[in-house]
């Protein structure tokens, strides 16, 4: 009797709770008349506000990616290990407006670095390894 319950204390604290690297992917987005109007928390941004972002001057990061894609991950820890002087925009490749847009620019795999420069596409690149060795030799 003692063993069992010896082991069910073990199994309890290891296995309750959340991992402890746990990521928080709540998000609030606020919409009027059908339209987006705010979008915070989680870390994809929003068709409003790339739209916004590409009509403005300057040198940004679009990236193409998804939750269920290793790879995007691994990219994800790599740009915030080298705390990259860059501006960056992670965009959810299972959003149906991402999804369109990926169609229309035969986008077949994540993750995928669009680096827009002056609203004009400057690079692209595929795959984690050569998405964070372009963004560490040119940010």
């Amino acid at each position: 009797m003692k063993a069992l319950v010896t082991t069910i204390v073990m199994l309890l604290t290891m296995g309750c709770g959340a991992p402890r690297h746990a990521t928080d992917n709540t998000e609030v987005v606020t919409t009027y008349f059908g339209k987006e109007a705010q979008r915070s928390g989680g870390k994809y941004s929003s068709q409003h506000w790339i739209k916004t972002r590409i009509e403005q001057p300057g040198r940004f990061v679009v990236i193409f990616s998804a939750e269920w894609c290793k790879s995007c991950k691994l990219l994800e820890r790599g740009i915030q290990q080298a705390e990259l002087d860059a501006e960056i925009y992670w965009i959810n490749i299972d959003e149906p407006w991402v999804q369109q847009v990926a169609a229309l620019m035969e986008i077949k795999n994540v993750p995928l670095a669009i680096v827009m420069n002056n609203g004009k596409e400057q690079a692209i690149r595929f795959g984690s390894g050569p998405i964070l060795v372009y963004l560490l030799s040119n940010f």
